[in-house]
């Protein structure tokens, strides 16, 4: 007789899945960190402040779960590290244009990143500019984003919720899930519905009282915007209602209609209440948005001029002109310790509040 068969192989076991991305090793990477696109890609740099030195620490890829490949992300923003659990947390964007909220940790082969939940649905995140999920910050376990800071939406306990499926009605956390919270100021028309709806009034405030001029202004912004009128900022786009025959000053509208973009926000706790701040890309003012005593609401918001200390710092308009302080918009917000910082997009550095 034949002998039996051999019985099958045994299938191979099962590969452990990803570890799960832990608190970021600030022991490790102790200075300010700072995602950056650089040749195409999106990097997370750290700097070292005394010398003003960025070091690569890694090239950033998708979660496999949104592309098997772990492509590099078309686009990337609105970071923040929760300080509940120290996870470093932003919106990612793939190559179907949906924007996903993802964690991610210094070392992306150890702990590749995960990506939780989408902000948009496909097709309907991703873009540049005004429509971009591009401000962002967390406080007390709630990230906040939105475009601008013209619009917020919140997702809640973030530290927990990716592990708690009552988070999600209906369905459980996965990347292709819409992310929870609500538009709490404000709405997009892009992604998962509702029309677009800027929480921001445009405003003209009556500054005549205050008896400005073309000198006050050059004080309080440091240039005098007069001599540089192909890199005008503040006396452009109905900012500020200059009058040259009366060296006067009648309005000044902050936002909007005047390309004023808030495009990342700090958030700041004074008596109790915590308060999102950002700078505008055009003049600098600070929009002050308070925050309801739970987090889940605006209470209102508020504008104030800011003055600026440059300390002889200039930026080049282009490889043969140095000769202009315009603000060409200001970028990454940042807290390091007890401070405020606002990246200024021209290069000339970062401000402190």
């Amino acid at each position: 007789p034949s002998p039996p068969p051999s019985p099958p192989p045994s299938p191979p076991p099962p590969s452990p899945p990803p570890p799960s991305v832990s608190a970021f090793n600030c022991t490790t990477h102790p200075n300010p960190m700072q995602v950056v696109k650089q040749a195409g890609f999106y990097k997370l740099v750290e700097l070292d402040i005394p010398t003003g030195v960025y070091s690569d620490v890694h090239t950033v890829q998708l979660d496999t779960a949104v592309d098997a490949g772990g492509a590099h992300p078309s686009y990337a923003n609105a970071f923040a590290i929760n300080p509940t659990d120290d996870i470093a947390y932003g919106k990612f964007t793939d190559g179907n244009t949906q924007d996903f909220f993802c964690r991610f940790a210094a070392d992306q082969i150890a702990e590749p990143m995960e990506c939780l939940c989408a902000l948009s649905a496909a097709g309907k995140g991703g873009a540049t500019g005004s429509g971009e999920l591009n401000s962002a910050t967390i406080v007390n376990d709630i990230y906040y984003v939105g475009m601008g800071t013209k619009n917020l939406r919140t997702i809640p306990s973030v530290s927990t919720c990716f592990a708690n499926t009552s988070c999600f009605a209906p369905g459980v956390p996965s990347p292709f899930t819409q992310c929870p919270g609500a538009w709490i100021f404000g709405n997009r028309a892009d992604g998962f519905g509702g029309s677009l709806d800027i929480a921001l009034d445009t405003i003209d405030f009556d500054v005549s009282a205050l008896d400005l001029n073309i000198a006050s202004l050059t004080a309080q912004f440091g240039w005098n915007e007069l001599d540089y009128s192909t890199n005008s900022r503040y006396l452009r786009n109905n900012l500020y209602t200059y009058d040259s025959a009366t060296d006067s000053v009648s309005t000044f509208r902050p936002c909007c209609g005047n390309g004023n973009m808030y495009l990342d926000i700090n958030p700041y706790t004074f008596g109790g209440t915590t308060y999102l701040i950002g700078l505008a890309t055009e003049d600098g003012n600070a929009l002050i948005v308070k925050l309801s005593p739970s987090g889940t609401s605006v209470d209102g918001y508020a504008y104030a001029r800011s003055r600026f200390e440059w300390y002889g710092a200039n930026y080049k308009a282009n490889a043969s002109n140095d000769n202009s302080r315009g603000f060409k918009g200001f970028g990454a917000a940042f807290q390091y310790g007890d401070d405020m910082y606002y990246a200024a997009n021209g290069g000339a550095g970062g401000f402190q509040m």
